[in-house]
């Protein structure tokens, strides 16, 4: 994982900032980590502005892992709106991956989150929908 405080992307100067919301990313950022390091996950807290480049950073440089990310305009719009749940997007950076396999790492993901005290929904476990983290 690159440095977050370095690589990451500011917040817009149009985005008021909100304390709540930034203690909440900080302990997303945590259990991003943890997917990271005990998981072997590709992760990237933000650092892209939009779902389209950070995917495509997932499958350059994960490479064959599970990964996850959230993007720029969510964290603004966190900012903005810090009582709104956070979308988080999954996958696996491998061409051949099956549903299964993908569910799998959504469960994970899950179980990292709530384990970090970070609630989180998924609808009926389909993997074409975001992971919600709550963090008010």
């Amino acid at each position: 994982m690159q440095d977050s405080a370095e690589s990451k992307m500011p917040v817009s100067p149009l985005t008021p900032l909100s304390l709540t919301a930034q203690v909440n990313i900080n302990r997303l950022e945590d259990a991003f980590r943890e997917l990271e390091q005990e998981h072997g996950f590709y992760i990237d807290p933000g650092t892209w502005c939009c779902r389209t480049c950070a995917r495509r950073s997932g499958w350059e440089e994960g490479a064959g892992k599970p990964f996850v990310f959230w993007h720029e305009q969510n964290e603004n719009a966190l900012h903005e709106y810090p009582d709104q749940p956070m979308p988080l997007y999954y996958g696996i950076a491998k061409e051949d991956s099956k549903e299964e396999e993908i569910v799998e790492v959504a469960k994970k993901i899950m179980s990292v989150l709530e384990k970090n005290e970070l609630p989180c929904q998924w609808d009926n476990q389909d993997i074409c929908k975001t992971i919600f983290v709550s963090l008010d």
